[in-house]
């Protein structure tokens, strides 16, 4: 019986832990910026590590070997914390009631699988084929029901998995938890999100505490939308994503003349030069942008909006809006900008991006993320979707997006023909003064593919004078930046070397876009300080026999892992046409390959010399992926989810292999003692080698984390003899 039970535990509880940790990425986005979210979900999973190294402390643990006894009850109480309690000043609190479920799963895997240890490959097959239906499921939970309900379903599965319990009463307590989920969830799960406290008393929603009213509220996948009434703007509502970032929906009244006022704004400009037949706007949110297209007399606008919340709010508050969404010439999809306009068969006068992507405003919270609209690839794509005499426009955020801009959009023409010497003639810049809001707030750039016309510059003279607002350059004009690199007295590889930011070109091997210093991330520095200290406690431990070499082959195999994992799920992004869907399909792909090589393990071992194809299929991986992209571009939905699991399959079934592998030769040997140490190493590295991973793919680009966990794979393989099985 326990044959068949044992391995379905372990799944419930993988499936408990990957949907809590889905769960808490999205929660964590919507309290702190983005940057704090990302360290206490890397930091929470180490105490999955700790909790395994706590584990070799036996006596301390007791319990039920078999079950996972306070599992379900660390889930309800992390659940109840994030949903009933005020916001707690400080990410400490939030550390540690994230990262409790992780300690109590972690001693439980690792007292587990030493235990039983000659089933090692059927119960990691179990243990990832969890985490892979927990992939697949997780931000669908989400989108159909809450954010709560992965909570609540992550805590009835540990709560199932905990059954039956060795005493009725426990077994009564464990039962009546699983139904209070169910039912919370079934009933009351989209209002439990609307009013989670700590999220209306985060510091990012400090509209509410200023006397705002909170007129609507949408939480899914992809980010949590709130629209709020403000005080003394009776024109505007506040669009608040993730609850940071701001954009503006307007009062319409189905006549130009109610949103005429919006003329002042500085994002009119890149629009006025004249009316045109078709302007496509990347992600225009609470419909500004609309109304600013077709205030400035364009026929047809189609906006491309990732975030169904904001849609589904225009939708809903039609009193206030007006409907400018229902408009004849107006078009709006719900998905990603860059994937539509690769896809589309159109051609467009004007490509309008004003901030796209608002919950990345904050330059420092999201250096972290990933941000495919801005890269050198994203400007090709764009331009060849321009009609003759089409242009590009954009609002940025302040001086630093601005230069970043500018040298991609110089490096992008240089590719299509245009010198540096005449880089100034297709360009045009202004920004309207703000005090206390920088140097240059929200500046304006036009890049044209060809020159831009004297009309065309003269109209944008002519606007930006009108409303109030600094030129900083217009073809011709001396003493601006851009004259200063097409007279030869500045190149732009020396404005890149000496700006006090990092305005190196994005691409699409490295789209972070908004990492903007110099250097590695402050945040990324103390995750992998923390993560390293805990791995040398973890190393220098004496309470095995393990020898330094074991102990170190772990280590590098959780960080390898990550180091493949990480560049996989960014290659298919573009591919699969919306983040959200890359990470679902990759992710469960991944898993559930790597479960199947699980599985697999003890067949390979007297053939481990196959497993040589893995470092070998990551190397060619960057270039062949590419290559199987543009063949399936143009593709149905399923057909390119079929190609994503095919071509993941022969690499995740290698990956799966060395792990299980391993742990069932250390038992055999009679060193079973050492498992809860592998996996507390294995996991810590983990984080380290996802930090690890980030960095790589900010300075070299993700082609080089994958070369370089192609390096480390060779390095255990070649190992796996005489480290592990002693052969």
């Amino acid at each position: 019986m326990n044959n068949i039970v044992r391995p379905l535990r372990v799944l419930l509880v993988s499936f408990a832990l990957l949907g809590y940790q889905v769960g808490l990425t999205r929660y964590f986005s919507a309290v702190f910026l983005y940057h704090y979210a990302f360290l206490i979900t890397s930091t929470a999973i180490l105490a999955m590590g700790l909790g395994s190294f706590w584990a070799l402390r036996k006596k301390a643990v007791g319990g039920d070997v078999e079950r996972p006894e306070k599992l379900p009850w660390f889930l309800a109480l992390a659940t109840l914390m994030f949903f009933g309690l005020p916001f707690i000043p400080g990410f400490v609190p939030y550390l540690i009631g994230a990262g409790l479920p992780f300690f109590a799963a972690g001693i439980w895997f690792a007292r587990l699988y030493a235990a039983h240890h000659r089933q090692t490959a059927y119960l990691y097959f179990a243990d990832l084929a969890g985490a892979a239906i927990a992939a697949g499921l997780a931000l669908t939970v989400i989108d159909a029901l809450s954010v709560f309900a992965i909570f609540a379903l992550a805590t009835a599965a540990a709560a199932a998995a905990a059954l039956p319990a060795s005493r009725r009463v426990n077994s009564a307590l464990v039962a009546g938890l699983l139904l209070v989920a169910v039912i919370t969830t079934t009933f009351w799960g989209p209002e439990i999100d609307r009013n989670a406290p700590a999220v209306q008393g985060t510091p990012n929603s400090a509209l509410l505490r200023s006397g705002g009213e909170l007129l609507f509220s949408a939480w899914d996948s992809f980010a949590r939308t709130d629209v709020f009434a403000v005080p003394n703007r009776e024109n505007e509502l506040m669009v608040s994503i993730d609850g940071g970032s701001l954009s503006g929906m307007w009062r319409y009244d189905g006549t130009p003349e109610s949103v005429a006022w919006g003329e002042e704004y500085i994002g009119y400009l890149p629009l006025a030069l004249g009316a045109r037949e078709r302007v496509l706007v990347m992600g225009p949110g609470g419909g500004r942008d609309v109304h600013l297209a077709l205030l400035a007399g364009h026929r047809q606008v189609t906006g491309v909006e990732i975030n169904r919340g904001s849609i589904e709010a225009v939708e809903q508050l039609a009193d206030f809006a007006g409907g400018i969404y229902q408009r004849p010439e107006v078009e709006i999809v719900a998905g990603d900008g860059r994937s539509y306009v690769r896809s589309s068969q159109d051609k467009y006068d004007v490509i309008y991006l004003s901030q796209v992507m608002a919950q990345s405003a904050d330059a420092a919270g999201y250096a972290l993320a990933e941000n495919y609209i801005y890269t050198k690839e994203a400007f090709h794509d764009y331009f060849d979707k321009l009609a003759p005499g089409g242009y590009l426009g954009f609002i940025t955020h302040d001086e630093a997006d601005l230069l970043k801009l500018i040298t991609t959009a110089a490096e992008v023409l240089a590719e299509r023909g245009v010198s540096e010497s005449q880089l100034d003639r297709h360009l045009a810049i202004a920004f309207s003064p703000q005090p206390g809001h920088g140097d240059i707030p929200n500046p304006a750039l036009l890049v044209k593919p060809e020159p831009l016309t004297a009309v065309e510059a003269e109209a944008f003279t002519d606007v930006a004078i009108e409303h109030g607002h600094t030129i900083l350059h217009v073809p011709g004009m001396p003493g601006t930046v851009v004259t200063a690199i097409a007279q030869g007295e500045v190149t732009i590889s020396e404005l890149v070397a000496d700006a006090p930011y990092d305005i190196r070109p994005a691409t699409d091997l490295r789209p972070f876009f908004y990492k903007l210093e110099r250097g590695i991330p402050a945040m990324l520095i103390l995750l992998l300080f923390v993560s390293g200290l805990v791995a040398t406690i973890f190393f220098s431990t004496r309470r095995t026999k393990t020898n330094a070499s074991v102990k170190g082959w772990f280590a590098l195999l959780g960080a390898a892992f990550m180091l493949v994992e990480v560049p996989l799920l960014q290659y298919y992004t573009l591919f699969m046409g919306h983040p959200s869907r890359s990470f679902t399909v990759v992710l469960a792909a991944l898993l559930l390959s790597a479960g199947l090589g699980s599985a697999l393990s003890g067949r390979l071992r007297s053939r481990r010399n196959l497993l040589y194809v893995l470092p070998l299929l990551l190397v060619l991986y960057p270039w062949l992926l590419p290559q199987a992209f543009s063949w399936f571009a143009g593709a149905g939905l399923a057909l390119r989810v079929a190609v994503t699991f095919l071509s993941i399959l022969p690499v995740g079934v290698f990956l799966g292999v060395l792990f299980p592998l391993s742990l069932a030769a250390m038992g055999e040997q009679g060193r079973e003692e050492s498992i809860p140490l592998a996996w507390a190493l294995n996991g810590v590295m983990s984080v380290a080698g996802a930090t690890l991973a980030t960095v790589l793919a900010m300075h070299w680009g993700f082609a080089v984390t994958l070369y370089l966990g192609a390096a480390l794979y060779l390095l255990l393989i070649r190992g796996l003899g005489q480290v592990i099985l002693q052969e």
